[in-house]
């Protein structure tokens, strides 16, 4: 005689025997070195000034402010300036100015060492309209061009030139969502963020992906990399942290 499992049981067991059959996540963990409490509210971009040692912070509505902060997360400044959907920052460290974007309106802002508005331009990269826009961007070392990257629909990465224009647009696919991008450890590299995979990536125009590495932050939304300490500041929407890590020991890594 055949004994049959109650409903519940049977689901429960069919349930964790489909998460047991999923792959598992290769990606080598990122180191946690701290976290800290913000009193920013939903903070959604980073930028690092590495002469100073100060994080540009942007945060979302209602708010819409630029912040500048301490690596200890403390705020110095809270600028005038007031957007309609910030979601990425750039320091510009050619005249201590700010590159801010503006997801909804996709327009890219400068402005100037106190934070006043210097000019704004419509980027046209193509996506789906509305909130997927532009999510981050950051200049490229030693020219005058950034690079910015969409969100989704497409996960796109576009080149921006020093008149403010597109130049080079490529869409990738290694991850569900782009919120993030800065320069990265090596010359022409970058790493970008994905907070709906929680990874890291490290990418380059010219070889693609190179590595890929997890990290526990929810609704990771901000990125910047610290070349000589070798530290990463990453932003959380969610809590309103300021996490920095570590790059795996170089012998355990791609790199």
């Amino acid at each position: 005689m055949v004994k049959l499992l109650p409903l519940p049981i049977f689901f429960i067991l069919a349930t964790c025997a489909l998460f047991d059959s999923r792959p598992k996540d290769s990606a080598e963990p990122l180191i946690l070195i701290q976290e800290i409490q913000l009193d920013i509210s939903e903070p959604s971009g980073l930028s690092l000034d590495p002469t100073s040692g100060l994080l540009y912070c942007v945060n979302d509505p209602p708010s819409n402010k630029v912040f500048q902060m301490d690596l200890a997360g403390e705020v110095q400044i809270i600028y005038a300036f007031e957007g309609d959907d910030l979601e990425g920052i750039c320091y510009d460290s050619r005249d201590n100015s700010m590159w801010v974007v503006e997801e909804r309106v996709r327009e890219l802002v400068h402005l100037d060492e106190q934070g006043h508005e210097l000019s704004r331009s419509y980027i046209d990269f193509s996506a789906q309209e509305g909130n997927n826009g532009l999510e981050g961007i950051c200049l490229q070392a030693g020219t005058n061009d950034f690079f910015a990257v969409s969100e989704k629909n497409p996960t796109m990465i576009i080149q921006i030139d020093s008149n403010l224009t597109i130049t080079w647009r490529k869409e990738l696919s290694f991850a569900s969502d782009f919120s993030a991008i800065c320069p990265g450890r090596n010359q022409n590299e970058y790493i970008i963020l994905s907070h709906e995979d929680q990874h890291l990536y490290e990418w380059s125009k010219a070889a693609g992906l190179i590595s890929t590495y997890r990290f526990d932050v929810k609704q990771a939304e901000g990125v910047a990399y610290d070349s000589t300490s070798e530290l990463i500041y990453i932003v959380c929407d969610a809590e309103s942290k300021l996490y920095t890590y570590k790059f795996p020991a170089l012998n355990d890594s791609d790199n």
